[in-house]
């Protein structure tokens, strides 16, 4: 199933769940699409409700195991799959900005929480771009304001 925005239409009520068959009709667009997302997505496998682990095994919660999952490109991998950040708006995948940093390499880089629980690092050009009303609410929860008389004053957050 895919999640179709219809052109035309710019409420998000009209935006609709379809099979792959019913988008038959427009194919250029479909391509396009699976192009952009990095090839046609696996269907998941049904969880048996057991978890295998390797006898004696322990899961790695170790702070180099999460560096791991955080690769250069901001994305979060698992195992040997790469999660990339979907196309087009981010506004209503991202739930929150958790920080931006300046790096002597990168510039400014944005640190993205995702609403399936992901985590990725952006060039704020990007955010910008991508979220903008994400990033206007980070800024608004971290403004300070000062008095006349020199005495801080906080937003109150």
């Amino acid at each position: 199933m895919f999640y179709v925005k219809w052109e035309g239409y710019n409420r998000k009520s009209d935006n609709t769940w379809e099979p792959e068959e019913n988008l038959a009709d427009a194919p250029e667009v479909f391509n396009e699409y699976i192009e952009s997302i990095g090839g046609r997505p696996v269907q998941p496998k049904k969880a048996t409700g057991k978890k295998a682990r390797l006898s004696g095994a322990t899961p790695d919660t170790s702070a180099s195991a999460k560096k791991r999952r955080l690769d250069d490109t901001g994305a979060t991998t698992s195992g040997n799959k790469k999660w990339t950040p979907p196309a087009g708006s981010w506004e209503d995948e991202v739930m929150n900005v958790d920080t931006i940093e300046q790096t002597q390499d990168e510039g400014l880089q944005v640190f993205l929480g995702w609403n399936n629980g992901h985590k990725s690092k952006h060039p704020i050009e990007v955010t910008y771009k991508r979220c903008p009303l994400k990033m206007l609410h980070f800024y608004e929860q971290h403004l300070v304001f000062k008095e006349g008389g020199g005495g801080k004053i906080s937003n109150g957050a």
